[in-house]
C-alpha cells in the first residue's frame, strides 16, 4: 500500500527486528486536509499493489468560512498525564505528576483572490511518555492454557519511549494565470524527536527501559499543474512532481541504538496524465493516458556500523527506479451500465550499492530489472438510485524494494531468482 502526500512519496525503510520492515509516511494530523482510498494494484501508484492512500494537506477552503477570503485557524489541545523521558531509567514512575506541557498548538493562515490562493499553517507538538491505565487485567490464562502476561507495565505506570516532540511547518500556493490553467506549489517540513523500541524487545520481556530516542526529518517539494479548458472535452491534462528528502534516526532496540539505521533517502517523481471525453454514437466514452518515473536512493549517513552478536541491522544502501505507462477506457452504453477496461505497462531496475560483507562465491551481482504488463476490466450495473453491484479484475506487479536488495543481518548476496510480486 502506498501512501502519498499532496502526491509525494516518502519511502523509508526501517528495520524493526523479527517484526520485519516498515516503510513510513509523516505528517502532522492538523495539515491533513482529507485523503483518499483506493483498493486493488490501479490506484495511480505504480508498484502499490495493495491501494493507495493518497493524504491531501490543508487548503484555503478547510480554513476560510464561506464568503471569505481572508481567515485564520488556532488549534490547541492539552493532555495532563505525561512525562519527560528519562534515557537509561528502568523503573516507571507513578501517574502522581501535572504536567500541562503536554500537548499541542497549530496556526494558519488562509487567503483567496481571484487567481491566487495562499496558506501557512506551522505545528508544535509534544507529549512526554504516557501513564498505563488503571483498570482491566494483566494476566491472561487464553494462551494454550496458561497464564500469560499482558504487559511488562502495572496500573498507573509511566510507559517508557512513548513520548513526541515535533515541528511542522506547510507553505502551499495555487496560481490561476488564465482560464482553465492551475498550478499548485508546495513546501513540507516535518521534524520529530520520538520514542520508540523494536517489538522483539518487547515480547521479549525486556522492554521495560527508556533508550534514546528516534528522530526525523523531512523536507518535501511538490509542483502540481492542470489544465481543463471548457471549450475542448479532449483536454484534461494533469502534471505532477515531487522531491522529498528523509533523514531517519530509527532507534533499533537497548544496546547503544545511537549506531543503528542513521539513513538519508531522497525520493523523486513525475506523472503525466490527460482524460478525452467523447461520444461513441450517443453514448459517452472516457479515455485517460499516461506515464510516471520515480526514484527512491537510500544511503547509510555514517560510513562505519558495529554489529552486535546477534542483530544487525542496517540501512539500505541502493536505488530503485520505476517507470510506467497506462491507458484506460470508461464507456457508458446506458444509464445504468458502465464498462472499464485498461492495462499498465511497468519496467523497473533495483541496484545495491554496498559491499557485501563476508566472502561470497556465489553468481556475480547484474542488479535486478525487468517489466510486466499489468491488464485490468471491470463492469458497474446501476439497477436503481443509491445502489451499485460491480466486479473488478485487476493485476499489478510489485518490484524488489532497496530493502529486499540490501544486506538486513550479516551478509549481502546476490540472488538471481528474486522476482517481482504479482
Amino acid at each position: 500500500v502506498a501512501t502519498t502526500i499532496d502526491g509525494a512519496e516518502q519511502s523509508t525503510s526501517t528495520y524493526r527486528g523479527y517484526a520485519g520492515v516498515d516503510s513510513r509516511s509523516y505528517i502532522d494530523p492538523d495539515l491533513i486536509g482529507g485523503a483518499t482510498v483506493s483498493k486493488g494494484p490501479q490506484g495511480g501508484v505504480a508498484g502499490a499493489i495493495g491501494g493507495t492512500v493518497a493524504i491531501k494537506t490543508l487548503g484555503v477552503d478547510d480554513i476560510l468560512n464561506p464568503g471569505k477570503n481572508y481567515g485564520v485557524r488556532i488549534k490547541g489541545t492539552s493532555n495532563l498525564s505525561g512525562i519527560s523521558p528519562v534515557f537509561g531509567s528502568t523503573v516507571p514512575r507513578q501517574d502522581n505528576t501535572f504536567a500541562p506541557q503536554n500537548g499541542s498548538v497549530s496556526v494558519a493562515v488562509a487567503a483567496k483572490q481571484e487567481n491566487i490562493d495562499f496558506i501557512g499553517a506551522f505545528v508544535r507538538r509534544k507529549t512526554g511518555n504516557y501513564f498505563a491505565g488503571s483498570s482491566g487485567p494483566l494476566f491472561s490464562d487464553a494462551y494454550l492454557g496458561k497464564t500469560k502476561k499482558l504487559s511488562d507495565y502495572g496500573y498507573g505506570q509511566e510507559v517508557f519511549n512513548t513520548s513526541e516532540d515535533s515541528v511542522s511547518a506547510l507553505l502551499k500556493t495555487t496560481i490561476r494565470p488564465a482560464d482553465g490553467h492551475e498550478l499548485q506549489l508546495g513546501y513540507m517540513h516535518y521534524r520529530n524527536l520520538f520514542g520508540e523500541i523494536t517489538p522483539s524487545n518487547i515480547n521479549a520481556g525486556t522492554g521495560v527501559r527508556q533508550i534514546p530516542l528516534s528522530q526525523v526529518e523531512i523536507d518535501q517539494l511538490t509542483a502540481r499543474y492542470h489544465w481543463r479548458p471548457e471549450d475542448n472535452n479532449l483536454i484534461d491534462l494533469k502534471a505532477n512532481s515531487y522531491v522529498s528528502n528523509i533523514d531517519e534516526d530509527s532507534v533499533y532496540s537497548l544496546w547503544d541504538a545511537a549506531n543503528y539505521n542513521k539513513t538519508r533517502t531522497r525520493n523523486a517523481g513525475v506523472d503525466v496524465s490527460n482524460t478525452s471525453r467523447f461520444d461513441l454514437g450517443t453514448t459517452p466514452f472516457s479515455l485517460t493516458y499516461g506515464g510516471s518515473l520515480k526514484v527512491e536512493d537510500g544511503a547509510p549517513r555514517r560510513s562505519t556500523y558495529r554489529m552486535l552478536a546477534n542483530i544487525g541491522a542496517y540501512p539500505v544502501n541502493g536505488t530503485r527506479q520505476i517507470t510506467a505507462a497506462f491507458a484506460k477506457g470508461k464507456w457508458e452504453p446506458l444509464p445504468w451500465l458502465a464498462l472499464n477496461a485498461g492495462a499498465e505497462l511497468l519496467m523497473y531496475n533495483v541496484n545495491y550499492r554496498g559491499t557485501p560483507i563476508y566472502s561470497y562465491s556465489g553468481p556475480t551481482y547484474t542488479g535486478y530489472d525487468g517489466h510486466g504488463v499489468n491488464p485490468g476490466a471491470g463492469v458497474t450495473v446501476t439497477p436503481l438510485d443509491g445502489w451499485q453491484l460491480f466486479a473488478q479484475y485487476s493485476t499489478g506487479l510489485r518490484p524488489p524494494s532497496i530493502r529486499e536488495t540490501s544486506w538486513i543481518r550479516y551478509e549481502s548476496i546476490f540472488n538471481p531468482n528474486l522476482a517481482p510480486e504479482k
